[in-house]
């Protein structure tokens, strides 16, 4: 499969931050064609974690930007300055191994306010 910036992917195996070993399937946005890689920003449904990301936002699966990105779940976008937010780059060779999955794009406004959010 092959990734473009807007896209909404669920990845099969994110690893947790605590054991590498264990993870579970993240919903992820593509952010910027880093040449290789690309840069890529967590999404979880875990929406009572906002206060962990005070610049983060929640998009509601019934809205038309929840069902533009695929959203299954209420979802948290975790903005926030480095270190905060939830960032990542991935190999784009990984991007094109199934059971990758494209479930939607964000529109250019809602890429907007994640970018700037994310600086």
């Amino acid at each position: 499969m092959l990734a473009n910036p807007r896209d909404v992917l669920v990845l099969p195996f994110f690893p947790h931050n605590e054991n590498k070993q264990e993870g579970e399937a993240r919903y992820a946005i593509v952010l910027e064609d880093l040449g290789n890689e690309w840069l890529l920003l967590g999404i979880t449904s875990q929406v009572h974690h906002l206060q962990h990301y005070p610049d983060g936002f929640i998009i509601t699966k019934n809205s038309a930007d929840g069902k533009q990105m695929g959203l299954i779940y209420d979802s948290l976008i975790c903005c926030g300055v480095e270190g905060v937010r939830k960032t990542f780059t991935m190999n784009k060779k990984f991007l094109t191994i199934p059971p990758i999955q494209k479930k939607g794009t964000c529109s250019e406004v809602l890429l907007d306010k994640i970018l700037h959010l994310c600086p």
